[in-house]
This record gives structure tokens, sequence and C-alpha cells, in this order.
């Protein structure tokens, strides 16, 4: 019998060099396996437990044993993950869990923020569910993956990881609650969101990517990967907008549209920047995560100010504005560019908007029973709050950053190359794309590059951006509002008290999940084209009913404008993106920001300082027609343009699609060969 502690078995005496252990990547997984008690910590982490508890008191007039309910939640899902684990690996499970509690978390949070406490229950009882389901996971990993030498000193570890922090919480939480933030429930909430979400975020990733099976593609992975990265720094830059959206008049006489001003001069910047890089190189050069993280800085920047000066945001909001234009913009042009040439380019880019409008809609739905109460204690909750959700929502964005880095330096992959291999093929060439369109080929007499007609279709994909305005246009807003609350009468009053504040957003959201799932089957001109069409005729009838005092039917047109509206609304930036001049892309994202917030401050400050202009002694047919009557117009004869002269660009990548904006053919260019020379020495 040997004894050699293994060493022989698992190969550490090889002698052959490319057979060699990998003990580093071992350690990395060990390090992984025991970070994972957390989420062991997570299910008896005494903060959840306490939230838990007083959401669970005003529901079902306070049944003693509703006090323990969550644990058996948790015992149903470790049964559901046993169960599990006779099909899928611990792996699986422990990722599907990972990904499954951060909605829940979310959801709970934002309806006790709201005041909904008894929905809020349950989301807490599926959040610790989910936690039950991968309660074994972590203690199996330390065992299946650690050093088979000192495997039971991995699992001691783990159980000191859990034992600690539950230790430290439970004595912050008697011994020191402010420290906690409990004196105030809403900041102890975000204050645990912003701890534990981007923890149970990174060491989702974590799982999902140090260790890949066979089965799976690397390609795909990092394809999710970079989405989940980026679109992350969309969520804050959503509660910023809903934050300035409806902003009350008092704080507006403060700042008016300086906050907004700086959010396009920083999207104007950073559209330079990276055009001047492209300009001095030739090439695509990847320093995007840079001034993303530069713009979530600003963005943690202006939640803080919020957080600490909460009766004069004026500071956080032009921190908010400069992280937002150099975030939206940026985030945007790097999924753009690094996107695989797969038929996804469109969805994933659109998620980043799915994740903006999120973060809109949650500072909406917390703080709607406060926008419109013009007192300073209920504009005082409403700066606190927007705070609270724009930190957390920069503290998870800044981890996932700084994974995503970590990831880069230890060779997992790299973010830094394009992963459409023919628009990598292109950049390599370093000639600002001149070969590979054709722009370096005197012998071509009849096929020369129409710039012109790239032009024209960049200047009609900014005024796509009609219906990105027309989303957050005020006039529309406050229709819906006016409409909305007569829908909202007896026997319903009190179930939906405050709804009509944000369900509008409710209808936006599922219109831009249908896009984004239209997406995968069709081509994004015939889904925005359906879009248009459906927008034009809902504004139409709405401002027809609205105008003839059929508020309640009026509502429901508005409502179903804004999913209209949602269905397309990622589609004006994809469509700058793919159509304009490759070398100038950044600049031309930047101009659609630009002219979208410029049109939509002209109206936000004719709206709040010279109300008469839009509404004065005039009729309500007046009102309606002069408000959304250059809408209808608008809306009609952008979709015949579109209609007529918008290319079909459907599963292309985007040299492919270049050339047929140039060239207007389907035919793929071929990518000129980067010339390598070589010496030849001749005989003496």
């Amino acid at each position: 019998m040997r004894r050699d502690n293994f060493q022989s078995a698992i190969g550490v005496v090889s002698e052959t060099p490319h057979d060699a252990p990998n003990t580093h990547n071992q350690l990395k997984l060990t390090v992984l396996s025991v970070s994972m008690k957390i989420t062991n910590a997570m299910l008896t982490h005494i903060p959840f437990v306490y939230f838990t508890n007083i959401a669970i008191a005003n529901l079902l007039e306070r049944e003693k044993y509703l006090e323990f309910m969550m644990f058996y939640f948790a015992v149903i899902g470790m049964i559901l993950s046993m169960l599990m684990s006779l099909k899928f690996s611990i792996r699986f499970i422990y990722m599907n869990q990972k990904f499954a509690i951060i909605p829940p978390m979310i959801i709970g949070f934002s309806l006790m923020t709201a005041g909904r406490f008894s929905l809020a229950a349950v989301g807490f009882w599926f959040f610790f569910m989910h936690l039950g389901q991968a309660a074994f996971c972590p203690d199996v990993s330390i065992l299946e993956l650690s050093d088979i030498r000192y495997s039971e000193l991995m699992l001691s570890l783990g159980y000191c990881v859990e034992s600690i922090i539950t230790a430290i919480t439970l004595f912050l939480f008697h011994q020191y609650p402010s420290a906690m933030q409990f004196d105030n429930l809403v900041a102890a909430m975000w204050t645990n969101f912003g701890i534990f979400g981007p923890i149970s975020l990174i060491l989702l990733l974590s799982c999902r990517f140090l260790k890949l099976s066979a089965t799976t593609k690397k390609s795909i992975l990092d394809i999710q990967r970079l989405v989940l990265f980026v679109s992350l720094c969309f969520f804050q830059c959503g509660a910023w907008m809903g934050f300035m959206i409806y902003l009350s008049p008092y704080h507006y006489e403060t700042v008016l549209v300086g906050p907004q001003i700086c959010g396009m001069v920083m999207a104007g910047l950073a559209g330079i920047i990276l055009t001047l890089v492209k300009h001095m190189y030739g090439r695509i050069r990847f320093i995007h995560m840079l001034l993303i993280g530069l713009g979530t800085l600003s963005l943690l920047g202006s939640g803080l100010a919020f957080i600490i000066e909460y009766q004069d945001p004026t500071v956080g909001l032009f921190f908010g504005g400069m992280g937002h234009g150099m975030v939206f913009v940026t985030g945007l042009c790097y999924i753009h560019f690094r996107s695989k040439d797969d038929g996804f380019r469109v969805i994933r880019t659109g998620f980043c908007h799915l994740v903006h409008l999120g973060g809109l809609m949650i500072f909406v739905h917390t703080t709607s029973q406060y926008v419109y109460l013009q007192t300073s204690a209920s504009r005082n909750v409403v700066v606190y709050r927007a705070g609270w959700i724009i930190t957390a929502g920069s503290i998870g964005a800044l981890g996932a950053l700084v994974l995503n880095e970590i990831l880069h330096c230890m060779g997992m992959y790299n973010y830094k190359k394009c992963r459409d291999t023919f628009l990598e093929d292109a950049n390599d060439i370093s000639d600002h794309f001149k070969s590979t369109l054709g722009f370096n080929d005197p012998d071509s007499v009849t096929q020369q590059p129409n710039n012109r007609r790239q032009f024209l279709l960049s200047v009609l994909a900014l005024c796509l951006k009609i219906t990105n305005i027309t989303f957050n246009y005020h006039i529309f807003i406050y229709f819906t509002l006016a409409t909305t609350q007569y829908l909202l009468t007896e026997p319903y009053e009190s179930l939906f008290a405050h709804m009509y504040h944000y369900i509008k957003y409710y209808f936006g959201l599922l219109g831009l999940i249908i896009g984004l799932i239209a997406s995968c089957f069709l081509s994004y001109k015939l889904i925005f084209m359906k879009s248009l069409g459906a927008t034009f005729l809902a504004i139409l009838i709405g401002v027809s009913l609205f105008t003839t005092e059929h508020t309640g039917m009026a509502g429901i047109s508005f409502w179903l404008m804004y999913f209209s509206l949602g269905i397309g609304l990622f589609i004006p930036d994809v469509a700058i993106m793919e159509v304009s001049n490759i070398r100038l892309t950044e600049l031309f994202l930047a101009k659609g920001y630009i002219v979208e917030n410029t049109v939509l401050n002209i109206i936000l400050f004719i709206f709040q300082r010279h109300t008469y202009m839009l509404f004065g002694e005039r009729t309500l047919m007046a009102i309606g027609w002069n408000s959304g009557g250059p809408f209808v117009a608008l809306f009609l004869l952008i979709l015949i343009l579109f209609i007529v002269f918008w290319p079909q660009t459907f599963r292309r990548g985007l040299i492919t699609i270049q050339y047929i904006v140039l060239y207007d053919r389907e035919d793929k260019p071929a990518v000129p060969v980067k010339p390598v020379t070589t010496e030849i020495s001749m005989p003496s």
C-alpha cells in the first residue's frame, strides 16, 4: 500500500512539464468556495430576519406562526435543491440561487420603502427560499475543490468565516444599532443591500467564470460577462434620471437646467475623447471601462451627497449629471463594439436600457407618495431615498468593474478585444478602417463609398430619438397622471393608492421586455415600425379622448402609448451606432444624447417656469392638440422616412452594415491582410 500523501495519484510528482498540476487555479477555487460561506451567513443575518419580521407583522393579523415562516421557506428551498442535485451540478444550483436572490431582495426593500409591508413579506419569503436552496453548496464545494490533503482544514476555515460574520452582525445589532443605521429603516435596508447585493453578484460572476464546464462555450460566457458588468452601471443612471424628472419646483428653482447641461457636456467630452483616441491609433482602443468607472464614481458621489445634504441636493444633482452623461454614452459604445456578430448585439444594447428603466422605476415606486407633496419633509424624504438607491447601485457597479479588472489581469479573458472576429481583423490593420471599407481603392470608379447616404441615414437615426423624448415628455406625464387617477376609484382606490404615479413605467417596461424578446427573431427595423405605428395611434386616440373629456379611456390610451414606446425604446441608440461612420460613432451617439436632453430641458424649463405658455386660459381641446398634435405629425413623418430609406441590417456584423450603408450592397467585404515585410539576403 502506497502512502505518499496522494502525490503520485494526483500528479504532483509528475516529471512532465506540461502535466504539472495547476495549484494556482486550485487555490483560487478554494478561496472562492470558502467565500461562498457568506451565503450561509446571509441565511441567519439578523438584519434580514428583522426586516422580514417587520413586514410579516402587517400580514394576516399578526399570526404568531408567521414569525418562523421564512425558515420554512428556507427548508423548502433546501429540499428543492437536493432534488435538483440528482440532475444538475452543484455549481449550476449555486449560480441559479445567487442569480435568484437579487430580484427578491430588491423587490422586498423597494416595497418596504414604499410602505407595502404585506407584499414585501412575500418577497422576503422567496428571498429566504433561494438562500436555503444553496445552503449546502459551499461545504460541498470546499470538500470537492480544495486540496484533498487539506480538505478538513479548508472546511474549518469556511466554518470560521461564517461564524465570524454572524457574530459581528449580531454584536452590532444588539450593542451598536446606530452603526447599522437601524435608527432609520430605509437607510438600514439599503445599507444592507449595498453590502450584500454586490457580494452576491461578485460570487455569482466568480462562480460562473472561474471554472468553465466542458460543455460551455467561452465566447458566450464572455458576452454575458460584459453585459452584466456594464449594464449594472445603468441602474443608478436611471434612478438619477427619475429624480430629475420628478424634481420638485422648489429644488428646480435652485439648479434650473444645470445638472442636465453638465450631463450633456460630459457626454460630448466622452465622445470626443473616444473619437480622438481612435483617430490617434487608427483603431478602436477599449478605454471605455476607465470612463465608465469615472462616471460611476461621480454617481456614487451624487448618492452620498444626497444622503449627507438631503435638505439641499444641489451638489448631488450636478455630480449625478456628469456621471449619467459619461456612463450612458461610453457604456453603449463599449457593448456595441465589443459584442459578437451573432445577431444579439441589439439585445445586449437594449438590456442596458432595461436596467436604466428599472432604476427609474424603483425610484418612482419608492417615492411616489411624496413626490407631489410640496412640503419640506416630503422633499427631504425623496432626496434621502434617492441617495440610498443611487449609492447602493453605484457600489454594486464599482464592485463589478473591479472584479472585471481582476479577471482581466488574471488572464480569464480579455475585455479589450472585439468579439466580432471580422471587426477585430479590420481593427488590427490600424488604418481607420479605410482599406476594409474601400476608401483606399483608387481603381474603383463605380464603387465609390456613398458618404452622403451615410450622413443622411445618421441624421434620420438622430431623429428617431423622438421616441425617447416622448417617453420622458413632461406634458404626456402630466396627461397620464391627470387621466389615470380617475380610473383608481373605489373599490380599488385603497389597493392601488399612488399607483397612478408609476404604472405607466410598468407598461413601458413590459413593452421593452417584449421588444427585446422580439429582437431575437425579428429585425429591429420591423419592430420599430410597429412601435412607431402603435405609438402614433395611441397618441392620436389618447389626445382625442382627453379633449372630449373621456378621461378614464384617455388614461388607458396613454398607458398603451408608453407600452408602444417601450417596445422600441432602445432602437434609436442602436440605429445611431450602426449606420453612423464607424470612425465617429461615439460622437454621433453623444449628439443623440445632447439632442434628446436639449429638447426635454427646454420643455421642462417652460413647464416649471412658464406654465401659462403651455396651458394658460386655453380650452381643453387647445391644450391637448397643441401639446400632442406636433408629436402625431412627427411620428407619421419619421415612420414614412424610416420605412422608405432604412436598410436591412438584421444579424449582420458591424463592417458588413457599414458596407451596406456605403455601397447599398449585401455582399460581405473582404478584409485586407496586414502586409508583412521580409528582408531577402543576396548571396555574396
